[in-house]
């Protein structure tokens, strides 16, 4: 019989948090001036605190770009080459269809 492998738990990235409560109300603001819809805005703020308030912890698991291993570093550049694709065709279907072209 084989012996399970415990996982290390990782802890929480607070930093991640503060990123995301950050971007989450630049997303909940037009949503709420819009639609009166306050949830994005809400969490985001909810986020925020989460992250601020663990601000000592935020250098604990950050790793540089120059820490990261050779296939780290190239999973991180296709994401974020993929991302930005995303974006571009979402600003292109954008630009097309307020123009009546699609």
């Amino acid at each position: 019989m084989k012996k399970k492998k415990t996982k290390k738990k990782k802890e929480t990235d607070y930093y991640t948090f503060f990123i995301l409560g950050i971007m989450w109300i630049g997303a909940g603001i037009p949503l709420m001036i819009t639609t009166n819809n306050w949830a994005l805005f809400t969490v985001g703020i909810a986020f925020l605190i989460i992250g601020l308030s663990h601000r000592e912890e935020w250098k604990k698991n950050r790793k540089n770009w120059g820490d990261l291993s050779s296939r780290e570093k190239n999973i991180k550049l296709f994401i974020l080459v993929i991302l930005g694709a995303f974006v571009l065709a979402g600003i292109v279907g954008y630009i097309l269809s307020k123009n009546g072209i699609i």
